[in-house]
């Protein structure tokens, strides 16, 4: 009957008033240290109680009421021990997040953090994707928590792992890599920039290096235009990277001097038309036959025209 009473519900809080109801709490009367004692002095006193069939409460030892309940001592005492601290009934401490609201603060100021980064212009040749921003090739997620924790309060300060986790999952950021077959101009403007230390002349070089990548953005959308005439034919084209001969993973090969495999296609028509067999025109050659120069090209080129 006792052991039904305690099970006749399931709810926890239930079953720790139950233990409760039937435990008593008092201080211990006395202590005695002793010196090869290890463990604490004890800070409570416990009684158990089992209830009878007639009503009657029957004092038990703990491992008789631990038996006849099915429970743990850490259970027991745990209980005892906060109603013994709090005077209070026991209440539901498990689950829910209870660390999300205090880190509120935290999570805005690495927010406001990132958002103040300046972020590296794309090359005009590049699409634009609104989706990716990037940062500088010289920074990382570490680097940059060091700097936030450099930059805060003590009690804003965070941990990597915190950073990362808010950092990766909050924000689309990349960390631009050494850009390959950059405009030259754009390239000699940067430096010019860089190295000025006259502001006139700082920002006459900056007025003409805009102007310069308003005109090239024009000209790519000039090539994507369909013109229903046919006073205008559009070609794009371009050589394709050397292809070392033969490609086989012998270590001989590798120290040995390969052949170069050259590629050249070109394409008529814009970005936006349709690629068939009929537009499509590729040009191959070692150079054993000739050299890759401005000449092949413009034969290629020539060839196409006119064939």
């Amino acid at each position: 009957m006792f052991y039904d009473s305690f099970y006749k519900t399931s709810e926890k809080i239930t079953q720790d008033n139950f233990i409760l109801k039937h435990c008593s709490v008092t201080d211990p009367k006395r202590s005695r240290k002793r010196e090869q004692e290890k463990n604490k002095p004890k800070s409570m006193s416990v009684k158990y109680y089992v209830k009878r069939r007639d009503g009657l409460m029957v004092n038990v030892c703990r491992q008789s009421f631990m038996n006849i309940l099915g429970v743990k001592k850490d259970r027991i005492l745990n209980v005892v021990k906060r109603y013994k601290e709090s005077n209070e009934m026991p209440k539901e401490r498990r689950g829910g997040d209870r660390t999300k609201r205090k880190n509120n603060t935290k999570r805005a100021a690495i927010k406001e953090f990132v958002e103040s980064l300046k972020c590296i212009e794309s090359h005009y040749c590049r699409s634009k994707t609104f989706s990716r921003i990037y940062l500088p090739t010289e920074l990382n997620i570490w680097k940059l928590w060091r700097m936030f924790n450099n930059t805060v309060d003590k009690d804003l300060q965070v941990k990597e792992s915190f950073f990362r986790y808010f950092f990766t999952r909050k924000y689309n950021v990349g960390f631009g890599t050494p850009k390959t077959d950059m405009c030259s101009t754009c390239l000699q403007f940067q430096d010019q920039i860089k190295k000025s230390l006259d502001i006139n002349t700082k920002n006459r070089l900056m007025a003409q290096q805009r102007a310069h990548k308003i005109r090239a953005k024009c000209f790519y959308e000039l090539l994507k235009e369909v013109r229903a005439d046919n006073e205008v034919v559009t070609f794009s084209f371009d050589c394709q990277k050397n292809l070392a001969l033969p490609k086989i993973a012998g270590q001989a090969a590798y120290f040995s001097m390969q052949l170069n495999f050259y590629h050249f296609a070109n394409v008529q028509g814009t970005s936006k038309g349709k690629i068939s067999p009929t537009s499509v025109n590729s040009y191959v050659w070692t150079e054993l036959d000739h050299e890759r120069g401005s000449n092949e090209i413009a034969s290629a080129l020539y060839h196409t025209q006119h064939n």
